[in-house]
């Protein structure tokens, strides 16, 4: 079964032409840097009113290469998160709020723990 993790940022005004260029250069760079059959980001393209930033991907079923893509995407979304930092954020993963720090951004509890890190690369 797979994991998804969604997230979606909300405001009343639409993104302005240089938040659409920095969040489509965000998207380009974390996807280029996966491999081949990695799932990618995709943010949605038809949005509700008020949805300025919608989207979700699934993580690969291998626990360690989950894990890996997680942390990619949690820095991939604290990018974009302070790309348009006016919003309203949301991101979760299989339902379950990822936290926020404005120091570090998103990331689940342990992931910055140095052997686990060092033990992905």
């Amino acid at each position: 079964m797979a994991v998804t993790l969604q997230y979606i940022a909300e405001r009343p005004t639409p993104l302005d032409p240089d938040e659409e260029s920095a969040v489509a250069g965000i998207v380009e760079r974390a996807n280029a840097g996966l491999r081949a059959d990695a799932p990618r980001l995709a943010p949605d393209a038809d949005l509700p009113e008020a949805v300025v930033l919608r989207g979700r991907t699934e993580l690969p079923v291998h626990p360690l290469h989950a894990l890996t893509t997680l942390v990619h995407w949690c820095g991939t979304l604290t990018e974009l998160r302070r790309a348009v930092p006016d919003a309203w954020w949301s991101v979760r993963v299989d339902g379950e709020q990822v936290p926020w720090d404005d120091a570090t951004g998103y990331a689940l509890p342990g992931m910055d723990d140095p052997e686990l890190l060092a033990a992905l690369r």
